[in-house]
Parts: structure tokens; C-alpha cells; sequence
């Protein structure tokens, strides 16, 4: 148990705590933090979703615990939105924000990677379906959403427009 926990979970989240040390030093200003991200968001995310899809058996997947998992998201999601809205009294962007937030836990770069190392790829089937899931229904919605709320003009065009156009989102349909 020791090793696994060295081995597989320490790690992850030795980087986590390593980052938050350096914000926390001013090792890494705002401006910095900011390219950081969008180098993970357009670059380094959409390379691993792409190399992890493209060689997950997707027949393998249960597709009935995989529909109940995402509605159980989804109500997270919902409740996380009405609790930031109507009793943190939050705008409407960061009630979406986060709502996402609530129901997203970070499958993609905490449990991906625990699970890769202790079950191997053969193992993380479940995890991305979930990854697949998420990416596509859960971000993409948020996205969408995020988009139309900051449309001078919202249109279902305008924002499919934009979608089609991010790259987690172009990864994981390629």
C-alpha cells in the first residue's frame, strides 16, 4: 500500500504542490501563470487526449455505467451552478464556471495518470471514456455557454463557430 502511494500518487501531486509553492514565492507572476495555461490548454492537453483516444478500445467501454456516471456529473454540475448563483449570489459566467468545477474533477491530469501507473494503459479504459466524455459534452457545453454569454449577438452558429475551432476539442474528434 506504502508503494503504491509513493509509486503512483506522490508524485502527481508533488507537481501540484510544486506549483503552488512557486505561485505562492512569485516564482511565476500573473502574465506567466496565464501563458502557462494556454500553452497546457491549446498544446500540451489536446497532444495527450489525442495520443491517449486514439488507442483506447472504444468497444470496450460500459456504456450504461459510463451514462450513469455523466447524470450524476450533470446534477453536480446543475448544483454547483444554483448553489454559486442563488446563495453565493455569483454572475452567471462564474456560476457556470463553477458548477463545471464542482462536477469536473480533474480525471485528465490527477486520476489519468495514478491510474496509468498503477493499472498501466490497459487498464485506464473507464477513466477515458470519462476523459472522453468530459471533454466533449462536459467542456464543450461550458464552453459553448461561456461563448454565447460573451457574443455581442449569441447565435447556436456563432458558437459552434468558436467550438469547432478549440483544440481539446479538436483532439478528441480526431
Amino acid at each position: 500500500m506504502f508503494a503504491i502511494l509513493v509509486d503512483a500518487v506522490l508524485p502527481i501531486f508533488a507537481v501540484a504542490g510544486f506549483g503552488y509553492i512557486a505561485g505562492k514565492r512569485g516564482l511565476f507572476d500573473y502574465a506567466m501563470a496565464a501563458a502557462l495555461n494556454r500553452f497546457v490548454l491549446m498544446f500540451a492537453l489536446p497532444a495527450l487526449g489525442f495520443r491517449l483516444l486514439s488507442t483506447i478500445p472504444f468497444e470496450t467501454f460500459n456504456w450504461f455505467m459510463l451514462l450513469c456516471y455523466f447524470v450524476a456529473e450533470i446534477l453536480v454540475y446543475g448544483l454547483g451552478f444554483v448553489v454559486a448563483r442563488f446563495i453565493f449570489s455569483c454572475g452567471i459566467r462564474e456560476a457556470i464556471l463553477l458548477g463545471f468545477a464542482a462536477a469536473f474533477s480533474n480525471h485528465f491530469l490527477f486520476v489519468l495518470p495514478i491510474a496509468q501507473a498503477l493499472f498501466g494503459d490497459a487498464g485506464v479504459g473507464p477513466i477515458v471514456a470519462i476523459v472522453a466524455l468530459d471533454t466533449l459534452v462536459g467542456f464543450g457545453i461550458t464552453l459553448g455557454l461561456m461563448d454565447m454569454l460573451s457574443l455581442a449577438q449569441p447565435s447556436i452558429k456563432g458558437v459552434l463557430a468558436k467550438l469547432v475551432k478549440n483544440p481539446p476539442i479538436i483532439a478528441l474528434f480526431a
